[in-house]
């Protein structure tokens, strides 16, 4: 397995880490392009909470393997994001939950959550395994479904 490096986000990161977001999501009918997901983490707007993110880097191949994040919001709910190839959730998903694990309780957090699209089985197992719990599903648009889960810490 490539070594993976954790570093903050450069700017010149941003275009890799949609065309992995993308990638990432490629399995589910329906997810389209990430686009908006892409531009709510770029343009993060602080007065309404603190973001954590980074990337981890692939350092044998060069490239971005894996987007993470906590966001805070002003009324101390954080929410966690997980993004890399489907294939490599046990190794950089698993790397990416760690580190978010590490920020959350360094946040003091008591409870984390994130939405996924419903149909992302893969995600959702991997959740599941990591004791998140479904809290519920809305729908997005036509047919497309996301669902919340959350942990407690």
């Amino acid at each position: 397995m490539s070594a993976l490096n954790r570093r903050d986000i450069a700017e010149s990161d941003w275009a890799a880490i949609l065309d992995l977001a993308n990638a990432s999501v490629a399995h589910v009918a329906g997810a389209g392009t990430q686009e908006e997901w892409y531009e709510n983490r770029r343009g993060f707007d602080a007065s309404k909470g603190t973001q954590h993110h980074y990337v981890l880097e692939d350092t044998e191949r060069g490239e971005i393997a894996g987007y993470g994040g906590v966001e805070k919001s002003p009324h101390g709910e954080f929410r966690f994001f997980i993004v890399t190839l489907p294939q490599r959730l046990d190794t950089v998903g698993e790397r990416l939950f760690q580190e978010n694990m590490k920020i959350a309780r360094e946040l003091g957090a008591e409870r984390v959550w994130f939405t996924e699209y419903a149909d992302d089985a893969v995600l959702l197992a991997f959740a599941k395994a990591r004791d998140f719990q479904e809290l519920g599903r809305i729908r997005l648009h036509e047919a497309v479904e996301a669902t919340t889960l959350m942990k407690s810490l």
